[in-house]
């Protein structure tokens, strides 16, 4: 994933703490530049990341890749959907006014 600074200093983001793991980390996005990380790095950082990412301080250049479980749950998803809408047309209308 990459996150990219619009701002015209550096951006610091700490860590969300996890029980024993020490100390929270910190990561620096320097001005105006692009940082990527892997998937399970940035997980440490979301949460903390919202506010810079609402503000549009923080941009997401390159989402999270989703798991394959996630895709195979977005794919069942638009195919049940599809299904569905195909079963709604080729439904008979009522007989009423006949």
């Amino acid at each position: 994933m990459k996150i990219k600074s619009t701002i015209g200093h550096n951006l610091g983001i700490n860590a969300t703490y996890q029980e024993g793991k020490g100390v929270a980390q910190r990561i620096q996005v320097i001005a105006e530049s692009t940082l990527e990380l892997e998937d399970s790095v940035w997980a440490l950082y979301a949460k903390a990341a919202k506010g810079a990412i609402e503000s549009g301080a923080l941009v997401i250049v390159e989402p999270v890749k989703k798991t394959a479980e996630e895709e195979k749950a977005e794919k069942d998803s638009a195919i049940k959907a599809a299904k569905a809408l195909i079963e709604g047309v080729e439904k008979p209308k009522s007989g009423k006014g006949k």
